[in-house]
């Protein structure tokens, strides 16, 4: 998938409005949302379906109780509010990523939240029905890790391939 359109500050605005109610953005306050929104399409183009991707950090100081109210939060109004500020959405892709710890997992669990496990860490995924949303709770360690691993193997793979290539051109330049 490639996600090249980002949503304009007027779509981003009008969301954080419609989730956490009309305020002014005070870059200086500890309560300035960091999230982030793409389209897979231009969000201006009519006559086509978009699937979207939006990305909220909840830092590392909040509270379980905000953590979790983030799921709740999801599943009401993300999905709600891109579809009525966005036209043509189609699937919607949410990613929370904060520090998970056995708290938030359990309560996450009992909103019918399902555990990954990777070599970095737990994800926790859910599917909106409702909204066509897929929501993932997940830690900034485990997209690092996870990352990383599967750079590591594409240069692995890029390296074999390219040493079977020189050896190849060292059999046709012998046997030339």
């Amino acid at each position: 998938m490639n996600f090249s359109y980002f949503a304009s500050e007027g779509i981003v605005k009008n969301i954080i409005n419609d989730i956490y109610g009309e305020h002014d953005i005070d870059h200086n306050s500890k309560k300035v949302m960091d999230l982030f929104i793409a389209f897979d399409r231009d969000q201006d183009e009519a006559n086509c379906t978009k699937d979207c991707v939006i990305i909220e950090f909840k830092g590392l100081g909040v509270g379980r109780d905000q953590k979790a109210d983030a799921a709740s939060q999801v599943r009401r109004k993300y999905a709600r509010s891109i579809r009525k500020h966005a036209q043509n959405i189609g699937r919607i892709f949410v990613f929370i990523i904060t520090y998970i710890d056995d708290d938030l997992k359990e309560d996450l669990k009992s909103d019918d939240f399902r555990e990954a496990i990777t070599r970095y860490g737990t994800m926790l995924n859910s599917y909106n029905k409702e909204n066509d949303a897929h929501i993932c709770f997940l830690c900034a360690s485990t997209i690092i890790g996870d990352a990383k691993d599967r750079h590591e193997l594409f240069f692995k793979l890029l390296r074999e391939e390219l040493t079977q290539k020189q050896r190849l051109g060292v059999q046709a330049s012998t046997t030339s």
